[in-house]
């Protein structure tokens, strides 16, 4: 297995690894510690499944209990809005990233266009 990176969610450092012998996309493993496996994908089709698989994590650490159908539905939703909005989301992540911890985020207002709120 090779290592990709480590993430941190709250307390806990998850590492990520490519695992070529893993069959099926990706597996997040709590036990003996926290690690996920991705298979050998590449492109869109590889950050769907970190995706998937970190939603996971959120899950156990944090008693969401979200199913696995609750977690896909979010891997693509959350996915779509990205691709939809990769300005906004590009912008919101530098905003949060560059915050002053302690202040709250503020989101720019947008125009709504009338036909919308109507």
């Amino acid at each position: 297995m090779l290592l990709i990176g480590r993430l941190k969610v709250g307390p806990v450092v998850v590492p990520v690894l490519v695992d070529k012998e893993l069959e099926g996309y990706g597996c997040y493993d709590s036990i003996p510690s926290p690690r996920i496996r991705i298979n050998r994908l590449t492109g869109l089709e590889r950050e769907m499944t970190l995706l998937h698989e970190l939603l996971h994590v959120f899950s156990e650490h944090y008693g969401l209990r979200l199913s696995e159908s609750s977690v896909r539905v979010l891997e693509q939703v959350v996915t779509q809005f990205v691709l939809d909005n990769p300005d906004c989301t590009r912008d919101w992540v530098n905003r949060v990233i560059e915050s002053d911890q302690d202040k709250p985020i503020r989101l720019p207002v947008v125009a709504v266009p009338k036909e919308v709120t109507k």
